[in-house]
């Protein structure tokens, strides 16, 4: 993969990966405001603060050298992203279906 010339261009990549481009879905499940994931995704922010950052980077599994600078190899860090996003959703489906089984439960309570 070639070297990733931006900020944005590198966080648009992990959030297309991570998470099918969508930015409101990215941005809640690093648990920082869409509006900021959105500046910092369109370019808008260039300097965001270090906190976001290490969300950012912490939730996706990059270095922060490589999403501030584009230092390491792409490749490594787009299949982190993949694979950020991909628990991220089973963990939502985890809690929908365990969400879903208690109200059965409550449901057989009720009828018994």
């Amino acid at each position: 993969m070639t070297p990733v010339p931006s900020l944005s261009t590198r966080l648009r990549l992990l959030v297309d990966h991570g998470h099918g481009g969508s930015v409101n879905a990215a941005a809640k499940d690093i648990g920082i405001p869409q509006q900021t994931l959105g500046k910092i995704v369109s370019g808008e922010v260039n300097s965001p603060r270090i906190k976001a950052l290490q969300a950012i980077a912490r939730f996706y599994g990059v270095s922060i050298g490589w999403l501030v600078a584009g230092e390491g190899d792409a490749t490594t860090q787009v299949w982190a992203a993949k694979v950020a996003g991909a628990t991220a959703r089973l963990q939502r489906l985890n809690v929908k279906a365990d969400t879903q089984r208690r109200e059965i439960e409550q449901l057989q309570k009720r009828t018994t």
